[in-house]
């Protein structure tokens, strides 16, 4: 009679459950490491044909990390419909107004009588739009005087209400509709698919060694 039996199969069985727990705890680990490196591949796309900076960017793209209970792990734009200040992109005062390049290799446009102003320092571009009278505030319904302080008034004749100046804040593209351009996101989701099957290989491949080769 021939016998055959398996040695240590209590030790192996106990190691395979442990090694259920290790995978799981590797898959959370890759799908946060792949995010992270996303974003981070992500602002390099971007800089690649829009002029700003990286540190800007990693503040307005930010990483919602997976968890043992949410597998899932992604890069997202926080407040996706805000749209940019041209003062991030290239932006310098000129005599005539505010030339900005948004662009690398583009040309540089010019907003005529825009300039920028600084409040509660943070640098806004304005632009000016035309003439508005007062809907609210101390100069509401007010007119025109010999006696108004200087500031107070802009255009018109003695008698004509107040008027002023109508500001207008320039924008240019919102980061969304950058990450959403065609080839960038395409791009930046072939890379994440990739990472993801190298990092989660690698780390599954150390974790089994870990548990198997002892």
């Amino acid at each position: 009679m021939i016998k055959i039996s398996i040695t240590g199969i209590a030790q192996t069985i106990d190691k395979i459950e442990r090694l259920k727990e290790e995978i799981n705890k590797t898959m959370v680990i890759a799908l946060n490491e792949t995010a992270t490196q996303t974003r981070n591949y992500a602002v390099r796309q971007i800089r690649k044909g829009y002029i700003l900076e990286s540190a800007y960017l990693k503040t307005r793209i930010i990483i919602i990390n997976a968890r043992p209970n949410s597998m899932t792990a992604a890069i997202m734009v926080k407040r996706e419909n805000k749209p940019l200040l041209v003062t991030h992109f290239s932006a310098r005062m000129t005599k005539s107004g505010l030339s900005v390049q948004v662009k690398r290799g583009g040309g540089r446009y010019l907003w005529k009588g825009g300039f920028i102003a600084t409040i509660n320092g943070k640098k806004i571009p304005f632009r000016k739009t035309g003439w508005t009278e007062p809907t609210k505030g101390r100069y509401k319904d007010k007119i025109k005087t010999k006696k108004e302080k200087k500031g107070t008034t802009s255009r018109g004749a003695i008698g004509d209400k107040l008027s002023r100046k109508y500001l207008e804040t320039i924008i240019g593209p919102t980061l969304a509709s950058i990450l959403e351009e065609s080839k960038i996101h395409a791009d930046i989701v072939k890379f994440s698919r990739n990472k993801l099957t190298e990092v989660f290989t690698r780390k599954l491949k150390y974790y089994t060694s870990k548990h198997f080769n002892k």
